[in-house]
């Protein structure tokens, strides 16, 4: 990602390498998308887990049982 980002800046005002440019660009926001949507994905996954739900439930058995 930091190596299409620097390409990408290093050909922006030469007309030459257009093709670079652009594709290097393409690829810089095409890993930034996958980048944002595994990251939200992530997080979704990490909080409607079973086991999270299960250990939720095992926390608050815990605090009631110590209450007592």
């Amino acid at each position: 990602m930091v190596l299409a980002f620097a390409l990408a800046w290093a050909t922006y005002d030469d007309s030459r390498h257009l093709d670079i440019h652009t594709t290097s660009g393409y690829t810089f926001f095409g890993l930034l998308l996958f980048r944002l949507v595994w990251i939200e994905l992530t997080n979704y996954a990490r909080e409607n887990s079973a086991e999270n739900k299960q250990a939720e439930a095992a926390w608050k058995i815990n605090r009631s049982v110590m209450k007592n």
